[in-house]
């Protein structure tokens, strides 16, 4: 049995947090291959490094801070740096650098300098795994080498059957492989770092557990699953313990946060399961999104919010009548989704009829 498991940034944000993933891994010996996000934040730190590098103006000491943190990281876990590190902090000053001389983000080059968080992380995970798994054969992988994509630098589009054939040379599986990788990142055919769009290392998941047959695909990040609603609006919101394909595509399409919009289409030919899980509490359960599964009548909300007014999309296969009274502020209507712009007051009696 082959399962691919991916943790995202609040996974790996500290030290307490990948000795977690590591306990996520260790008892779950089906689980070869780890796909890795950047530590929480650090993209969005690296967007507002290379923009202040443009402008000449507190990029280094920024910089200083992100290496810094990094390199407790490192420390907090009993690892020593290593030539890899310096390396990686080195590309990350010579792109800086960069950034400050051309006074102008270029999308190739900031695709490069994104790419750094996930390659620190992922080597951090991976020499962590190297000492805490003695009987696992740990191997980091560059997803560079297999993730192919076009040059459509912020947001590339992976090539799929090209993924399929370099996948499988890359992860020779044995019974005691243990693979990581990094999401979100890939290469064109020029040898270039892409990136597959932000918060995309789900995709890069998905796009691996297609390439190599997976049994399964876990995502865990710091929340028990797919709420019917953003429990950041609703405190509390129920989870929904299981949802087909097809709704939680559409959830994720208008909006639903813990799920990258593209990451259900590698897997749903194949029917590979896919597992939405917490780190931070394994044991609480999840969400699954499998093939058998048929998601009848109301199935989760939506929420882009904007000021006061909330452009809200309903998800499931329900009759009309259910939003009857809402029918004047609806602005599209799709087989598994009726959208609508609605106020506070209107947004609170809509969440109040269908949640409670």
């Amino acid at each position: 049995m082959l399962k691919v498991a991916k943790f995202g940034g609040s996974s790996v944000r500290d030290a307490k947090a990948i000795k977690r993933c590591g306990r996520i891994v260790t008892l779950d010996p089906d689980i070869k291959i780890v796909v890795i996000s950047a530590t929480a934040n650090t993209s969005n730190e690296l967007e507002r490094i290379a923009l202040l590098a443009t402008q000449a103006k507190g990029w280094e000491q920024a910089l200083e801070d992100l290496v810094t943190r990094h390199r407790g990281l490192i420390h907090d876990l009993d690892l020593e740096e290593g030539e890899w590190f310096h390396s990686l902090e080195n590309e990350l000053w010579e792109l800086g650098d960069l950034f400050r001389e051309e006074m102008k983000v270029d999308p190739a080059r900031m695709d490069q300098f994104y790419s750094i968080g996930e390659r620190i992380s992922s080597a951090i995970v991976a020499h962590y795994f190297e000492h805490s798994f003695l009987q696992r054969r740990v191997e980091l992988i560059d997803a560079r080498g297999l993730i192919h994509t076009d040059n459509c630098y912020g947001a590339a589009n992976p090539d799929r059957g090209m993924i399929a054939d370099s996948a499988p040379l890359h992860f020779r599986m044995s019974d005691d492989a243990l693979f990581v990788t990094q999401g979100f990142i890939g290469a064109d055919g020029e040898g270039h770092t892409t990136t597959l769009g932000r918060e995309g290392s789900d995709y890069s998941a998905t796009l691996i557990g297609e390439a190599m047959n997976a049994d399964a695909v876990q995502i865990w990040t710091d929340v028990a699953g797919l709420s019917v609603i953003d429990p950041k609006l609703i405190p509390g919101a129920p989870i929904i313990k299981e949802i087909d394909y097809a709704c939680a595509a559409e959830m994720a399409r208008h909006g639903a946060k813990i799920l990258f919009s593209k990451t259900l289409d590698p897997v749903v030919e194949k029917g590979i399961p896919v597992f939405i899980g917490s780190s931070l509490n394994a044991d609480a359960g999840g969400t699954w999104i499998r093939p058998g599964v048929f998601s009848d009548g109301f199935v989760g909300i939506a929420v882009h919010e904007r000021r006061d007014l909330y452009k809200t999309t309903v998800v499931g296969r329900f009759k009309s009548e259910l939003l009857a009274d809402f029918e004047q502020f609806i602005i599209s209507r799709k087989p598994l989704s009726t959208t609508m712009n609605l106020e506070s007051e209107e947004f609170n009696k809509l969440v109040k009829l269908l949640i409670g």
